[in-house]
Order: structure tokens, then C-alpha cells, then sequence
């Protein structure tokens, strides 16, 4: 067994919305990856889409039976059912990383890594967590107080981006236990650089032009007010056709409003589509648009991942400067980023490509390279691969 694996404690296995993590997790070579979860956070439908090897797939004990089993409940238990759960989970964790030869246990979410606090103090390997946005700028009251003490303890933090690096500092994290690897796409998902460069020329021509949205429906989206945008659009006289998919909390009023504002025979609304739909969509689509704004719950976008793929497909991207969307749009390069709350000028910048299919084109193969270059999963595996490096090596 290799003394240098890694431990990877993830609530989300398998779940859609992040194959970025799937995929970053797949590119690891130096520190092969097993997989710790809690039987009850993974559903059998979701194992078939995203394969793991069995023999690196690790189940955490059902801890009520364990402590039926107990009887009672230990001196060194005594303390509450959070640390008594940790106290068990320490143990396991502990035998776990010396039969495997883990050399560093890393916990994805800050939320999941403030339930295994007590646990990461008494494992013997250095620990890296990993904060993906919400779980920091959403962390307020009870929640806050446990995202400040996990702050101060002796780990490793990782972010997606520089937005959120600044968040925690803000928060009173060092800055230098704070490192920056972003989320990404595999290249081999997407069509080849000639493949988009050919087909993007293709869609020079078209008179109408094709607009794409995909995303969750959430506040810090606003995917419920583009039908504002498009209602601009429309009153220029701007021949477009626009498809947006996703679901949410929002979609019922999205969908309200595309109907009063009556631009449903320019929108149609999909609701989810599974990945290979959505692929094709953006596959004849021209622009993509992108909306953001920071929701009252102080939730914003950290990265963009639905950016990146849009890139990848070469398409450039219309969006706003909020959190870490501008890390990956490079204004005027890649795409057009208007202030957030501006559906005029966002309409503005929609127009404007629409009438410039040599600058679409042009934006749309720089995003393509840009995201090829940056956002690659297999690139930014190595990235988290030198943070491993570097904290074993300062952890003597």
C-alpha cells in the first residue's frame, strides 16, 4: 500500500452538481484518492454515473447502532453526542489512515469539516478543507460561529478562487494557510479546439442569434430576471432565440415572468436537463448568459463552473462582476461583464455581440483557450497535488 494517498471525506458523491469535484478528485495520480462517506449520504442511483473503484470507496460505521452496541456511554465519551460522535469517528479515521498509508485527509465543505472537528485533531496526517462558496458566505449566526472556530485550528484551507480567499481573510483566516486552486472541466468532455473553431466560424452567418442560460434557479442566480433582459432585447429589435435550463426555487416566477412580460416566443424555459442535452444546447447556442448578484444571504457565485463549460464549447460569455465570475470571463477578451442589477446593460452587451458575429466568434475561441489553459481538471489536480506536497513537507 502507498504511504502517500489521500483521504477524501465528501458529502456529495455523486450528486450532479458537482462532477467538477468528481473530476478533479479522478485527476489525482500521486495521492490516489479513497473516498470516506456516510452511508446516508449517498443514494444507489447515483453510484452508476460516477464510478468509483470499491476498493477505495469507504463507508464511516452507522453511529446509533454503534452506540446502542456501547450500552453506555464511556468516561471518555461523556462530553455530548457531537463529540462522542467524533471521538468514535477519530478512532476509525485513525485505523483507516494507517491501514491505507493516507498521508493527508482532506474534507470538502467547510460545513462537513466543522462535524469532523474533533476527529481531524487526533488523526496524525495534515488535514486540508476545502471552502467552495456557500458554505463561507452564507455562514452567518450558529453557522458563522463554527465556520470562525474552524478559522483557528491548524489546518490547511484550499478555496476556488481568489474571491473567496478574500473572504476568509476577511473572517480572520491567515493568509498564508489559505491556498487557491480552482474547480474545472476535463477538456476530453468537449469537442476539440479545431471541432468548436470550425463550427463557431459555421454560426457566423445565422441571422438570429442563439442564447443559452444554464444553472441552478437560485436568488444569487437570477435566472427570474432575465425575462427583463429579453423584454429589452426585444423592444430593440434584436432577432434572438433564447433557451434557458435549470431548476429552483425560482423557477415557478421565471416562469411567470417570461409569460408577463411576453417574450415567450423568443425564451423557452427546460427546467434540468441531463448533461449530454445540455452539451448539445450549448453546442448551437452563440452567446451565454450569465446572471449574478450577491443574495441576501450573502451568497454569491465563488467561481462558475457552467461558465467554464460555455467556454469550452467556445462560446463567450455575458455575466456580471460578482464574486469570482470575473477569475474566469476576462472582460473584453472572453466576454462582456456588466454590473450586477443592470438588466439594461446587460441587454446592451447581448446586443451588441449579437450584431458583431467576427467579435462573438473571436471571444468565443479565447474563452475556449482560456478555460483549456486554466480550468482543466487534470492541470489543477496537479495544483492540489503541490498543496499536499507543500503541507506535508511544512508538517515535517
Amino acid at each position: 500500500m502507498t504511504a502517500r494517498a489521500s483521504l477524501h471525506v465528501w458529502h456529495g458523491y455523486g450528486l450532479r452538481s458537482e462532477v467538477w469535484l468528481y473530476r478533479l478528485l479522478q485527476g489525482l495520480r500521486a495521492y490516489p484518492p479513497h473516498l470516506l462517506l456516510r452511508e446516508e449520504w449517498i443514494k444507489e442511483e447515483f453510484r452508476h454515473p460516477f464510478p468509483w473503484p470499491s476498493d477505495r470507496l469507504v463507508f464511516l460505521p452507522a453511529r446509533p447502532l454503534v452506540l446502542r452496541a456501547l450500552g453506555k456511554i464511556p468516561p471518555f465519551l461523556k462530553t455530548g453526542r457531537r463529540d462522542v460522535l467524533s471521538a468514535l469517528d477519530a478512532r476509525f479515521m485513525r485505523r483507516l489512515c494507517r491501514a491505507r498509508g493516507v498521508a493527508v485527509v482532506h474534507i470538502h465543505f467547510a460545513h462537513i469539516a466543522w462535524a469532523f472537528l474533533g476527529a481531524t485533531q487526533r488523526l496524525g496526517a495534515p488535514v486540508v478543507v476545502s471552502c467552495y462558496g456557500s458554505d463561507v458566505f452564507r455562514a452567518a449566526g450558529v453557522h458563522g460561529k463554527r465556520l470562525d472556530r474552524l478559522l483557528r485550528t491548524d489546518v490547511c484551507f484550499v478555496v476556488t478562487s481568489n474571491a473567496l480567499r478574500e473572504e476568509l481573510v476577511r473572517r480572520g483566516a491567515p493568509p498564508h494557510g489559505i491556498a487557491v486552486v480552482p474547480v474545472g472541466i476535463c477538456a476530453d468532455d468537449f469537442p476539440t479546439e479545431a471541432e468548436v473553431e470550425r463550427r463557431r466560424t459555421a454560426n457566423r452567418a445565422k441571422k438570429t442569434v442563439r442564447l443559452i442560460t444554464v444553472g441552478r434557479m437560485i436568488e444569487c442566480k437570477a435566472m427570474h430576471q432575465l425575462p427583463q433582459v429579453a423584454r429589452i432585447l426585444k423592444e430593440a429589435g434584436v432577432a434572438f432565440e433564447w433557451v434557458i435550463v435549470g431548476d429552483g426555487p425560482f423557477f415557478s416566477e421565471c416562469q411567470r415572468n417570461i409569460h408577463q412580460l411576453d417574450v415567450a416566443d423568443t425564451v423557452t424555459l427546460k427546467g434540468s436537463l441531463p448533461w449530454e442535452s445540455v452539451r448539445d444546447l450549448l453546442s448551437e447556442s452563440d452567446i451565454m448568459v450569465h446572471n449574478a448578484v450577491v443574495a441576501r444571504d450573502g451568497a454569491r457565485e465563488s467561481l462558475g463552473v457552467s461558465l467554464m463549460e460555455a467556454g469550452a464549447m467556445g462560446l463567450p460569455v455575458v455575466s456580471c462582476r460578482v464574486g469570482g465570475i470575473p477569475e474566469v470571463v476576462a472582460d473584453g477578451e472572453t466576454g462582456i461583464l456588466c454590473e450586477p442589477g443592470d438588466p439594461a446593460g446587460m441587454a446592451e452587451s447581448i446586443r451588441l455581440l449579437s450584431r458583431d458575429p467576427e467579435r462573438r466568434c473571436r471571444m468565443g475561441l479565447a474563452a475556449m483557450r482560456r478555460v483549456r489553459e486554466l480550468f482543466d481538471s487534470r492541470r489543477l489536480a496537479g495544483q492540489l497535488e503541490a498543496v499536499y506536497d507543500g503541507i506535508r513537507a511544512e508538517k515535517g
